[in-house]
């Protein structure tokens, strides 16, 4: 089962210590969180790291903590947010202090979202790296898509970005790769798309047919890029999104001709 890890850092300024301190601040996921069967999000909060000095009024010193309480709760987000994690704590440096106003406390506390990704049947992994040159011919690059369960897998909507800055060009369509009625691998379909103003993502017109099957190991998604003249050397990576799956990406390297 694919997993997500999502940090959310939470800047803790002066807070009172005789008083709970309480946060909540909102996430996104790159990809789809998995349900249960109550249709409830599988994942959980945990505390990833954190650091808090004491302070006296408003000056940091060496007094020694005690924790009181440190708390994470997963709650609902904003109308952009995925959810949200709300943050308690509460930390004194002694009990006799702990009404005093002026003992208070400072630092960060980041907290780590993990998170089950839904696989909606299958699974994307990427292909290995292409090279292309510099005003040369395009190349293919593709990514993976394996089944993982019996049923039948729906059409997904494909999206392909390439990195800016990198003189970078689509080429052609996105084609899909597998086995072939007669056994051999080779092209299955072939599928249109729109490209962005700056013409750096490619999104299919409409729903690709992965056209997957459990008797078979995977097939591929594959788009032809080429480099402009003026690209600059080296590698840098491109992006599939398939579906609600988190993208995944395919290194392409840049040389002279």
């Amino acid at each position: 089962m694919p997993i997500e890890l999502k940090p959310v850092p939470f800047p803790v300024t002066t807070a009172p210590m005789s008083a709970p301190c309480r946060q909540t601040i909102g996430f996104s996921l790159k990809g789809k969180v998995r349900r249960d069967d109550h249709g409830n999000a599988v994942w959980g909060v945990a505390i990833q790291s954190y650091s808090l000095e004491v302070l006296q009024n408003g000056n940091p010193t060496h007094a020694s903590m005690s924790l009181d309480q440190i708390g994470l709760e997963i709650v609902p987000g904003g109308p952009d947010d995925d959810a949200a994690v709300e943050l308690t704590i509460w930390r004194r440096n002694h009990p006799n202090d702990a009404k005093d106003p002026s003992w208070g406390f400072r630092g960060t506390v980041t907290a780590l979202i993990v998170a089950d990704l839904a696989t909606d049947g299958f699974s994307v992994s990427p292909g290995g790296p292409v090279t292309v040159t510099r005003a040369g011919d395009p190349k293919y690059a593709g990514v993976f898509v394996t089944p993982l369960e019996p049923d039948s897998v729906p059409p997904q909507t494909v999206v392909v970005t390439l990195p800016p800055g990198r003189g970078l060009r689509f080429a052609g369509s996105l084609m899909v790769f597998g086995k072939r009625a007669d056994g051999s691998i080779g092209p299955l379909a072939s599928y249109d798309g729109t490209l962005s103003p700056d013409g750096q993502t490619f999104t299919t017109d409409g729903p690709v047919d992965l056209a997957l099957s459990t008797a078979d190991p995977s097939n591929e998604l594959m788009v032809e890029v080429k480099a402009l003249a003026e690209a600059p050397t080296g590698g840098s990576d491109l992006a599939f999104t398939v579906g609600d799956h988190a993208p995944v990406s395919v290194t392409v390297n840049v040389t002279d001709a």
